[in-house]
């Protein structure tokens, strides 16, 4: 099997774990009776699914990571490993900046929302990409000593 077959079916694996993240089965939004008047608060269980999302998406990275002969794509493959703890920090400055520009900055001419509270994932975000980016380089060394990955080059084909 040629490496870009494999790279596309890890990549179509770290789709579909994409996929089953985002409809999490025990996400809704429930009201809550004790609080007058009554509020909606979101309330999240816990799924085997989100652990199997979890898990798809942490070897989906790993593969690619693996798999890639160049800098930039074992970034991607770390990118895609972590993207549970750097989703959380995107989406909430996207938000809070799409509040800021189309909402509130042309009514009253300033930001309502500041970002402080979209960059409390950062810190988990940078211990994630660097303890998963010292597992994955260390792991990548102890399967292939020789360092160059394990994409196949032109002279395997040799004989």
């Amino acid at each position: 099997m040629s490496s870009l077959i494999k790279l596309l079916i890890s990549l179509l694996l770290a789709g579909l774990a994409l996929l089953a993240l985002s409809v999490l089965p025990g996400a809704g939004v429930a009201p809550s009776d004790s609080i007058d008047p009554p509020q909606c608060e979101l309330v999240v269980l816990f799924s085997p699914l989100n652990l199997l999302t979890v898990f798809t998406l942490t070897i989906c990275g790993a593969l690619i990571y693996f798999q890639a002969p160049s800098w930039i794509g074992k970034i991607c493959g770390l990118l895609v490993a972590t993207f549970v703890s750097w989703a959380p920090l995107v989406f909430g400055l996207l938000l809070v900046a799409a509040i800021n520009i189309f909402f509130s900055t042309p009514e009253t001419g300033t930001a309502l929302y500041n970002y402080s509270l979209s960059l409390i994932p950062a810190g988990s975000f940078a211990l994630t990409f660097a303890l998963s980016g010292l597992a994955f380089w260390y792991a990548n060394r102890w399967i292939n000593p020789g360092g160059r990955g394990l994409a196949p080059t032109p002279s395997d084909s040799l004989g």
